[in-house]
């Protein structure tokens, strides 16, 4: 099973002092709580090297919140992909929905920044999502699939790796504490999945995250959702025992599963080979013991007894583990209750479509 990603956004928050102290809780969480997850923070940009200086064990990965599309050249406070390479930055975050309408960042520019960091072979973690308006209006895959089609027609021309990591981000979730209903996180989900399958030219798989509002609340009903491979956490990150509480969550259900399917493959080889053996050529088996060794050992009745006894005790524990796992795939698609309905306060609607004005 592939590592789940957990990354936290930390935005233009905190200071070099409280910076330092958020990276080692984290650190000190992560290793605390055996945590195997792929853990990513992006703190600020003047912080990077400081905190960088305290991850020397790399138990966590560090990323940029931006980049240049540039490689150089008189761009007055731009950080480019050459100088993330220098300072051994691995992953960098691009086209996050507070860059494209805050800042107006366009498809074009976005695309750019993805090429420059994929020359310098810094994984990028790409933000899609649509805004309050356009989700009232049902443009959301319109929306999305535009924002994709642009992104892979500029990977395409390139024949190197396509390892780029999507993360949608609803617009109107972001901050808002709202998330969408588990049928349309499976709906959307499904399109981004289908829409990457269809644009990718690269056989490598894409992972997908989910960020907008994820709290230790919803974190795992948040990865019960089909194709979704992690979360991009905002205000939680700025909480060292809120982000480890999100990570340990994920990390314990995902543990758990791995170790029932462990179990249940290990079953079913030894019921093959206990039904085999007492169907097949191997039904004498017992008189490996011995000829009258069997009655020694198993009892009077022999080796069959024992042997029915032990096929029992196996079929009734890979019956066990069957369930388990049919009830963890059956929560597979389920999710988090959707928290946009007509009763959103107005105050709300009205601060997220100022917000999402161009």
């Amino acid at each position: 099973m592939s590592k789940k990603i957990i990354a936290g956004n930390w935005k233009q928050n905190g200071n070099i002092k409280s910076s330092i102290k958020l990276a080692q809780d984290i650190i000190r969480g992560v290793k605390k709580n055996n945590i195997k997850h792929e853990v990513i923070i992006f703190p600020p940009s003047i912080y990077l090297l400081s905190i960088k200086n305290i991850n020397k064990k790399e138990i966590i990965n560090i990323g940029s919140q931006n980049v240049s599309a540039y490689n150089d050249g008189a761009l007055t406070g731009e950080i480019s992909a050459t100088m993330l390479k220098d300072s051994k930055i691995q992953y960098c975050l691009v086209g996050h929905s507070e860059r494209r309408h805050i800042l107006d960042e366009n498809n074009l520019s976005l695309c750019e920044k993805v090429s420059r960091l994929r020359e310098n072979n810094i994984k990028v973690i790409y933000c899609i999502g649509e805004t309050l308006k356009e989700y009232k209006t049902k443009r959301t895959k319109y929306i999305l699939n535009k924002q994709l089609q642009s992104l892979f027609k500029s990977l395409n021309k390139s024949k190197r790796s396509n390892k780029v990591i999507i993360a949608y981000e609803p617009v109107w979730a972001i901050g808002t504490g709202l998330i969408p209903s588990a049928k349309e996180l499976s709906n959307t989900f499904g399109y981004i999945y289908n829409t990457v399958k269809r644009y990718n030219e690269s056989n490598e798989p894409i992972k997908l995250l989910y960020g907008g509002s994820v709290s230790p609340e919803n974190a795992q009903s948040l990865m019960k959702t089909q194709y979704v491979s992690g979360l991009l956490i905002g205000g939680a990150s700025l909480i060292a025992k809120k982000f480890i509480d999100i990570c340990s969550t994920i990390w314990d259900k995902y543990t758990m599963q791995t170790a029932i399917l462990t179990i249940h493959i290990i079953l079913a080889v030894i019921l093959i080979i206990l039904v085999l053996v007492q169907q097949g050529k191997g039904a004498d088996a017992g008189a490996a013991f011995g000829s009258g060794a069997s009655s020694t050992v198993f009892g009077a009745r022999g080796s069959a007894t024992f042997m029915n006894k032990v096929t029992t005790v196996i079929a009734l524990s890979f019956f066990v583990t069957s369930l388990s796992l049919a009830y963890i795939s059956s929560n597979k698609s389920s999710g988090s209750k959707s928290l946009i309905s007509d009763t959103v306060q107005e105050e709300t609607i009205d601060k997220q479509e100022e917000f999402n004005k161009p």
